[in-house]
């Protein structure tokens, strides 16, 4: 409000000056001898025409450049907050409306880069598919997984899984677990597929989560407790059996029945099934071994005899080296 009234107030003033400046200038030229004051008037006439324009066209051109600004997103854009009339008030406005673009700006970028952070930086591998089928690494993860081979159709990852290929080139959204050729090995990857709208067209964001080494920890372990529940149920068996071998051993052993030759056959089928018996537990207990985790014991060793030793061993096989 403030600006519209001390436009006009202005506007009227450069109107009732350029109405005078005219008027001066039609009495001149009316009354004879007066050809100096005539140019002299006609001129004021000329620059008060000027004012007027520039007067009436600054808010057009001002809001022109401030337009222009925002179109190219040219945010270092000042501007003039001189001259009254309300004009600085409007530069003072437009400063102010091009600042907090800036700052939205800068805030946009600052998430944007984040973004670009985290997804750079997550441990799953991503892959893009455009609505062309152009491929594209998306993060460091995808790139270590492929080594970062220069793969940019769906056909280009058949050596990995020709049914991951076909995955590529058109998959529906979900999930899915495919065994792919990494490291030189098949291992299970668990495939993710999402559609996402960019800027108007459809992307595909495919997500790949290798998992064979966590089904190798809980095979492991379900193996680790497999093997202990079976020798513990063996030797809980074993056990009764290998007792009374060793006592039945014991009685035959006496020598108030080495009378009867049947007693030696006896005495030497116990024998043989006690010392099996026991064989057969320290089997078992050697083989519980491998379920239990080893404990870690560090201790200084003497490492000079070690280092020799190593010496002699390469100088033997390698003199030259």
């Amino acid at each position: 409000m403030g600006f519209d009234q001390r436009f006009t107030i202005g506007l009227i003033a450069w109107i009732v000056l350029l109405g005078a400046t005219i008027a001066a200038s039609m009495w001149a030229i009316a009354t004879p001898g007066l050809g100096a004051a005539r140019l002299v008037a006609l001129a004021a006439a000329a620059a008060t025409f000027g004012g007027l324009l520039n007067h009436v066209t600054r808010t057009n051109r001002t809001v022109a450049r401030f337009l222009e600004a925002l179109k190219f997103g040219d945010t270092a854009m000042r501007f003039d907050t001189r001259g009254g009339a309300g004009f600085d008030d409007l530069g003072i406005a437009l400063n102010d409306a091009m600042g907090r673009f800036r700052e939205g700006q800068e805030r946009a970028a600052g998430e944007l880069r984040y973004l670009d952070a985290l997804v750079d930086d997550i441990p799953v591998a991503l892959l893009t598919v455009s609505s062309e089928g152009q491929v594209a690494m998306a993060n460091k993860a995808a790139r270590r997984m492929f080594k970062g081979d220069q793969r940019t159709r769906p056909d280009d990852f058949v050596a990995y899984s020709a049914t991951f290929a076909r995955r590529l080139a058109d998959g529906p959204p979900g999930e899915e677990l495919l065994i792919l050729n990494l490291d030189g090995r098949p291992q299970r990857v668990l495939v993710s597929s999402a559609m996402l709208d960019r800027l108007g067209q459809r992307t595909r964001a495919i997500g790949l989560q290798p998992i064979q080494g966590t089904l190798d920890a809980v095979e492991m372990a379900a193996q680790t407790d497999l093997v202990r529940v079976l020798t513990h149920e063996i030797l809980n068996s074993l056990t009764p059996v290998t007792s009374l071998a060793a006592t039945a051993a014991d009685l035959l052993a006496d020598a108030d029945l080495s009378a009867d030759p049947r007693i030696a056959d006896a005495r030497a089928a116990v024998s043989t099934l006690a010392r099996r018996a026991q064989g057969l537990g320290n089997f078992i207990e050697a083989y519980r071994a491998v379920a239990r985790t080893p404990e870690i014991r560090p201790r200084h060793v003497a490492a000079l005899p070690w280092a020799q030793e190593l010496a002699r061993i390469f100088s033997a096989e390698s003199p030259t080296i």
